[in-house]
């Protein structure tokens, strides 16, 4: 029983013995952790760079980045005004710019960032085992081993591949050889092309050794060496897209007062440009032909001058007009004056004179609003729309705005006049012959006189009727363009325009007391030539007779100049 007992008391005290050790044991590995723990804590927070660290030769230990950056100085730049060239095997260049990739010349800031960054990129523990590296071990940093830039090849390439895609469309086209008269093409089964990302790496690597010289495109056969399939279709479309150009007829240049000779159209034809690639050998010679369409003007079919004849002419008087009134249709005749319109072509008078202005010289005078008369700016003008709209169905023009009057006007026939205002209405007529027209408009002895000049091709000759009524309370015509040929036969005749004019007079509103003007503007007169004489007209017996009246048109809105 005693021994028993002595050997249970002997075994726990060696038990009691070993776990105090461990506990120890453990107490100390618990305070070693603490005080690393708290050392690389400290480690994490300094804000200068570690110990023992140079950078091409100064110790820069121990530094901050500023302190750091003083002490490198002024190190030379790296990737400042970097640039790359490409040169393409179609001629083109592209030039590939450090700053393009997001570089940032490398100078003493940015080494002494490089050297902060030293050590600090792993954990706290990691990081304080390099800085206890350093205290024990200098390092040494070259400049040209520091680099803070990363180049991201997808945008040289996307840089670079518009002008790869080029290369690789003209390589598609298998050499071909554009003549005069013909293309041709050496047959071949397989198209080379340009591996873009490839070219990208040389880029990056350039940069990267600092080595600025151009780099030619080096052209591959196919996708990893093999040829790829040629699209004949797409390689002839893009071959024809380059030869096509449409006859384009000769014509009369307004800026130079010149025949401009007419250029004969290329194009090829595709069906048999397919048939003869797919017949011939490979290795083979393609001819396609070339055709060429003549215009369908020359300039030999031009008259040798332009604007020889009067197709129309028409003056009407400024009898009873105020100086601001003929102001205003000076200014008009002086915008019209000179105007050539080529063929389909259209005139469009209040784009022609724009918006009637004091700072343009137009001035208040007489003009109907909402049924009164009133002074507007620019009154007046309606006169020129109205007089050159006549001198439009004389040469027999197409029209393609007019407007009537609300109150009829006394210096045209009922149903001849064409009245505007800046925004709407407007008077707008097409060129419908077959050579160029200029308008000729100029005041004079109380007068404004338009002519439309032109080429008479074969003598026709238009006279404008009317057909006239009234009821109550409007005034109405009916206009006819009846054209006739050189010997006075009636070639056609049409209704052109239906007017409906007001009957109750207009009630003057308040008026603007208009400026005093001493002399009116002139123009340069336009020396008119001399007008060929009339052939007598006889109105047909076939004309329309009287019509039922229509209700009249809506009433232009705002002031009716």
């Amino acid at each position: 029983m005693h021994a028993y007992s002595d050997g249970g008391r002997n075994g726990w005290r060696l038990w009691r013995t070993v776990l105090i050790l461990l506990a120890v044991v453990l107490f100390a590995a618990v305070m070693v952790l603490g005080v690393g723990f708290t050392y690389a804590k400290r480690v994490s927070e300094l804000t200068t760079i570690y110990p023992n660290v140079n950078v091409n030769g100064v110790d820069v230990g121990g530094m901050t980045v500023a302190e750091a950056t003083a002490a490198l100085g002024d190190a030379p730049e790296r990737y400042e005004n970097a640039a790359v060239t490409v040169n393409f095997p179609t001629g083109e260049s592209v030039t590939v710019t450090a700053d393009e990739l997001g570089l940032e010349p490398l100078d003493g800031a940015s080494f002494a960032r490089a050297a902060y960054a030293y050590g600090r990129g792993g954990t706290m523990l990691a990081n304080l085992r390099t800085y206890m590296a350093c205290r024990n071990k200098p390092v040494f940093m070259a400049v040209d081993g520091i680099q803070d830039n990363s180049i991201d090849e997808n945008i040289i390439a996307e840089k670079l591949r518009p002008a790869a895609d080029a290369v690789d469309a003209k390589l598609d086209t298998v050499k071909a050889q554009i003549g005069e008269d013909a293309i041709a093409l050496v047959k071949n089964d397989g198209a080379a092309h340009v591996d873009v990302q490839a070219l990208a790496g040389q880029v990056r690597e350039a940069f990267e050794a600092e080595n600025y010289a151009p780099i030619d495109c080096q052209v591959e056969a196919g996708n990893g060496g093999e040829t790829s399939p040629i699209d004949i279709d797409a390689m002839l479309q893009r071959l024809y897209n380059e030869v096509y150009a449409a006859p384009t007829d000769a014509y009369y240049d307004q800026a130079t007062g010149q025949v401009v000779e007419g250029v004969a159209g290329v194009r090829f034809d595709m069906e048999a440009a397919k048939a003869a690639w797919d017949a011939a050998a490979n290795g083979e010679t393609v001819t396609i032909p070339l055709i060429r369409d003549d215009p369908a003007v020359t300039a030999g079919q031009l008259p040798e001058q332009f604007f020889t004849d009067v197709l129309a002419e028409k003056s009407t008087t400024l009898a009873g007009s105020t100086y601001a009134r003929i102001n205003n249709i000076t200014l008009a005749a002086a915008a019209m004056n000179g105007v050539v319109l080529q063929p389909g072509e259209q005139f469009d008078y209040n784009a022609c004179l724009g918006q009637r202005t004091e700072a343009k010289g137009y001035q208040s005078a007489g003009a109907f609003s909402g049924g009164q008369h009133v002074m507007s700016i620019g009154g007046g003008i309606c006169q020129g729309s109205s007089t050159l709209y006549y001198c439009a169905l004389k040469a027999n023009l197409s029209i393609t705005d007019r407007w009537c009057h609300q109150f009829v006007v006394g210096y045209l026939p009922r149903g001849m006049d064409a009245t505007v205002s800046w925004g709407w209405p407007d008077f707008k007529f097409v060129n419908s012959r077959s050579y160029p027209i200029k308008i000729a408009a100029w005041v004079s002895g109380g007068y404004l006189t338009i002519q439309i000049l032109g080429t008479d091709v074969d003598g026709s000759y238009v006279d404008i009727t009317n057909e006239t009524w009234e009821d109550a309370t409007h005034y109405y015509a009916q206009t006819y363009r009846n054209v006739y040929d050189k010997n006075g036969s009636l070639i056609s005749s049409k209704k052109e325009a239906y007017s409906c004019y007001d009957k109750e007079e207009a009630v003057a509103a308040t008026a603007t007391p208009a400026p005093q003007i001493t002399q009116a503007p002139q123009v340069p007169e336009v020396q008119a030539p001399v007008a060929p004489v009339e052939q007598p007209v006889t109105v047909p017996d076939s004309q329309p007779q009287q019509s039922d009246p229509e209700p009249p048109p809506p009433e232009p809105e705002g002031v009716i100049e």
